[in-house]
């Protein structure tokens, strides 16, 4: 099921206004704001929760879906800037999502940063050989969030090396 999270998305009372979720500074906005978010998590709370922080962020565009099935052709037809992947899902696990965004020739440079509660060393080994941007860990805070996306979205920005 695919969940576009835009103003109009009706968010449980208790994540409309969570105290934790300050708006920036009058001003201020993350230089990523304007990037396309494609999330895909089993979890429609960690959504809602991710959504209600990008939004405070400044971020305009949100996508979820909780199903990894078709998270390849929406990616496709999305062409999101950053993809945020947990990995235990059921039905088809992240890391082989992951596996499948990289053999994409339509996605394989797509910024991934993965979301997932488990410290399986081996899980995260597979993810960075799959050329992750970061990882973070759940319940995800405002904070590192915001920053894993503008150090990602930094990263696919700068200029690829040259002479090496």
């Amino acid at each position: 099921m695919v969940h576009p999270l835009h103003e109009s998305t009706e968010m449980p009372s208790e994540l409309k206004t969570p105290s934790s979720v300050a708006p920036l500074p009058p001003g201020a906005k993350q230089a990523s704001a304007g990037a396309t978010v494609l999330m895909i998590d089993d979890e429609k709370l960690n959504s809602f929760v991710v959504a209600v922080y990008l939004k405070a962020a400044g971020y305009r565009e949100l996508v979820h879906t909780t199903d990894p099935m078709n998270a390849i052709s929406l990616a496709t037809k999305l062409r999101p800037d950053i993809i945020l992947l947990d990995i235990e899902m059921p039905r088809l696990s992240g890391i082989e999502l992951l596996r499948r965004i990289r053999a994409d020739e339509s996605l394989a440079d797509t910024v991934v940063v993965i979301l997932s509660a488990t410290d399986d060393e081996q899980i995260k080994s597979q993810a960075i050989a799959l050329q992750v941007s970061g990882f973070l860990r759940k319940p995800i805070r405002k904070n590192e969030l915001l920053a894993a996306l503008e150090s990602a979205s930094a990263a696919a920005r700068a200029p690829a090396c040259q002479g090496h």
